[in-house]
């Protein structure tokens, strides 16, 4: 995901200015790694997440599908929302399921 587009997008809810919105953007992508691991965020295929600090001009190493989680969040660290924080994590876990899907590749587990 590029870094750019997202904080264009986000400048509507977020006023934050360029390197605070870097710092909490790092601190969402850290924080949504520890409870999915860094390979939960990515999409398939994908090389792994690299740990040099973001540019605005940069690439995200998440997908796409988080981008509502991150913006939740970071909403929730720039305003102490409770109810962001909340769907922040409900985003969260669509996000993560949906890349789980892809990785599956339709495949099911069977139950006995």
């Amino acid at each position: 995901m590029k870094i750019k587009p997202f904080y264009l997008r986000s400048l509507a809810d977020l006023p934050l200015e360029r390197e605070e919105f870097l710092s909490r953007l790092e601190r969402a992508i850290a924080f949504f790694a520890s409870l999915y691991g860094r390979d939960g965020m990515r999409e398939p295929g994908e090389p792994r997440m690299a740990s040099a600090p973001l540019e605005l001009d940069g690439e995200c190493p998440v997908s796409e599908l988080w981008s509502e989680a991150l913006l939740l969040y970071m909403e929730y660290l720039t305003r102490g929302d409770g109810d962001a924080y909340t769907r922040a994590l409900a985003s969260a876990e669509g996000a993560y399921r949906a890349l789980w899907r892809r990785r599956a590749g339709g495949k099911r587990l069977k139950t006995r």
